[in-house]
């Protein structure tokens, strides 16, 4: 069947003017982005019954978790339509909406047209100006013309990033907030705002729960969506020398790094021979002497190539090595067609997918490095069952009060944050000591910040879950549910040495007596690199498995023992 893109599969009249919530589940490179420019700019729909429908422009605020993906919206839009041009801005830029959608902006179309009036119809903005534009005009004595009344539709980009984010973000909850508060608006019809929350990664999503009135559009498997060609699995020493290979024969990679060391060190020492044509892009500068001047160089490199990836997206031709972090796994388009590899450290699932689909043209190697030391946002197995305490809530939202009648705010009278400097310290205070804990301004109380203990729960588990795959001998199986169009495979040549040994001397699945077993054993012992005494301990991660061929003291395979593959992948 053929693959079809976003738009072809939503016809607006049925999947979204009906319903307040619509969650959107399609592939990475489905065309989510091409979806959403339609509704700011209007459209002709086609309908069961022959007619055509005219669908008016929509006041689009787009919600995205990255900052680059509002530069990429603002420069695409900005070079690619013309006259129908729709300019995107920063939303905490924007102070009067109003004046904003309801003045003219003048556009020259190089004289073809002449110069003609166009109107703003959408805004993008990350989830941190969610969180900012809350706390800057937020008031509850103006709900009504809060943000739902000045957008038609809310779209929630990446929104799985709302809970993945959760872990080391406060700006999520807020985007969170800001869903829940518009559909109780809608639902007591002091709004006509609908909420739409796409992904191409929904296994984090368990806790967007669909309101009465919801609908779920699941495109997965009937979208064009961008995934490896093959996924190669490999420990950190093989993937390196793989890619000193891939650069030497003048090969463009992309290397997804946990931490910003990790991308500084590589800059650094391990590739000299193309540093000239390496670039990097992260977001913390906390590794850096910013007086060093090759921190320096760092830096204006960093943001130089930040900012042509944004408006071209793509590398610069002279660019034959990427490395970068978490920070892009999202919100980046990168449309060369001569980038075939990537190497990421993850061992997340929605993290892999995302990353592998930065390359808009697919990739031929995907490298999943399996030795990679993960992040983690350790949480004491008592924190999260203490921030659920009533009487903790209580009194962080007691002291909140009598932070409020000290600064001469009647009980139940509209208030700003912004305006109280010494609350406003206060609430930054308790969201740092307590970290599962927000301080929602819809509700003007602090709430518990369950996705902080979601986000955390999700990586741990699928950590372990790798973990306890690579120990069992399932990894290929694991993996291959990540990217179920894929071909997996081990890339590392222990790996083939092992199959290609066991494959050769054909003793798989029969009674071996113990010194066949032991010349077995010191034959993997030359290729692993050093002795063992447990077979299953070191032999499980390559899919194979020891165990005795018979208990029964009468048989005559009695002290024998069987080496099997295992896995359901391995058979």
């Amino acid at each position: 069947m053929e693959k079809k893109y976003l738009s072809d599969c939503i016809r607006y009249t049925m999947d979204i003017a009906p319903y307040p919530f619509i969650q959107i589940y399609s592939g990475v490179g489905s065309g989510k982005n091409t979806f959403v420019d339609a509704l700011a700019k209007g459209y002709e729909e086609s309908q069961p019954d022959g007619r055509v429908e005219t669908l008016e422009p929509k006041r689009v605020l787009c919600i995205t978790s990255r900052r680059a993906k509002v530069d990429e919206l603002k420069n695409a839009e900005d070079a690619a339509y013309g006259a129908q041009v729709l300019e995107y801005e920063h939303l905490d830029y924007v102070e009067d909406l109003d004046s904003y959608f309801t003045s003219k902006r003048e556009l020259s179309c190089d004289g073809i047209w002449g110069t003609i009036p166009i109107y703003q119809r959408s805004i993008a903005c990350t989830n941190a100006a969610i969180e900012r534009y809350l706390e800057k005009h937020y008031r509850a004595d103006k709900a009504e013309d809060f943000l739902w009344n000045r957008f038609d539709i809310i779209v929630v980009d990446e929104a799985h990033a709302v809970v993945a984010d959760a872990s080391y973000q406060t700006a999520p909850y807020y985007v969170h907030s800001l869903i829940n508060k518009t559909l109780k608006m809608n639902a007591a019809g002091k709004t006509n705002c609908k909420v739409i929350v796409m992904t191409g990664s929904p296994q984090i999503l368990a806790d967007f729960r669909l309101p009465k009135n919801g609908h779920a559009i699941d495109l997965m498997d009937r979208c064009v969506r961008v995934e490896p060609k093959h996924v190669l699995l490999a420990d950190k020493a093989e993937v390196m020398e793989d890619m000193q290979q891939r650069l030497a024969a003048g090969e463009k990679v992309i290397y997804f790094a946990n931490r910003v060391s990790t991308v500084l060190n590589l800059y650094r020492n391990a590739f000299q021979e193309c540093r000239n044509e390496a670039a990097v892009s992260f977001s913390s500068d906390d590794e850096l002497d910013k007086q060093e001047k090759e921190t320096r160089e760092i830096l204006e490199k960093r943001d130089e190539i930040q900012a042509y990836i944004a408006e071209n997206q793509k590398l610069p031709d002279d660019i034959r090595l990427f490395l970068t972090t978490s920070k892009n796994k999202e919100g980046i388009n990168i449309k060369n067609a001569d980038i075939k590899t990537m190497y990421i450290e993850t061992h997340s699932q929605i993290d892999a997918i995302q990353m592998a689909g930065r390359v808009r043209a697919g990739l031929d190697q995907l490298y999943i490095v399996t030795d990679a030391v993960q992040n983690s946002a350790p949480e004491s197995p008592f924190e999260y069952e203490l921030s659920g305490r009533a009487d903790l809530k209580a009194s962080l939202n007691a002291l909140l009060a009598q932070k409020k009648e000290d600064a001469g705010i009647a009980e139940g009278a509209p208030w700003s944050v912004q305006e109280h400097e010494e609350i406003r310290s206060y609430i930054a205070y308790i969201q740092k000591k307590f970290p599962h804990f927000c301080y929602d301004y819809f509700a003007d109380t602090f709430c518990l910040y369950s996705d902080r203990h979601s986000s955390r729960r999700y990586y741990a588990e699928q950590n372990a879950a790798f973990v306890r795959a690579k120990e069992e001998g399932s990894l290929l199986s694991l993996v291959g549910k990540w990217f179920p169009q894929a071909d997996i495979a081990f890339a590392n040549k222990k790996q083939q040495r092992i199959d290609a040994y066991f494959h050769a001397q054909d003793v798989l699945n029969v009674p071996l007596e113990k010194s066949a077993v032991q010349e077995i054993k010191a034959y993997l012992e030359t290729v692993i690199g050093q002795p063992f005494r447990s077979f299953n301990h070191f032999m499980r991660p390559y899919g194979y498995a020891i165990r005795k061929a018979s208990g029964n003291t009468t048989s005559p395979n009695y002290g024998k023992q069987i080496i099997t593959r295992i896995g359901t992948d391995k058979t």
